[in-house]
């Protein structure tokens, strides 16, 4: 196990004890709107960029974020910052809530699980 790392529950997987919250990256859709305003992508990079600098390794998102928009913001920062899958860890869930359908095959499922659908 990696130093400044812990194991996620029995799995193998290996994350910070302190991850970036990803709500905020919604673009100002869905529920998000009533929180925050649309954030530009170049501001969503900086932020990601600042957080694996600073060592972190998981990133949490869920659909009810903007109808899928924070984990699309997510993966376009992560590509921007020169990741790949498998590098980070996305805690991600998915509804069915109010209609809408799970984007992500699984909560805490690797980059390479959910990065694939905004290249």
């Amino acid at each position: 196990m990696a130093v400044g790392k812990r194991r996620l529950g029995k799995t193998e997987i290996e994350i910070t004890p302190i991850g970036l919250g990803c709500w905020q990256f919604a673009g100002g859709r869905g529920m998000s709107a009533l929180f925050w305003k649309s954030m530009p992508q170049d501001e969503v990079d900086k932020i990601v960029k600042t957080a694996l600098e600073g060592g972190i390794n998981w990133f949490d998102t869920a659909e009810v974020y903007g109808h899928g928009g924070s984990e699309k913001a997510l993966s376009t920062a992560l590509t921007n910052a020169g990741k790949v899958g498998g590098e980070v860890v996305i805690a991600t869930n998915g509804g069915p809530f109010f209609g809408w359908q799970a984007i992500s095959p699984a909560p805490s499922a690797t980059a390479s699980d959910t990065w694939h659908h905004s290249k």
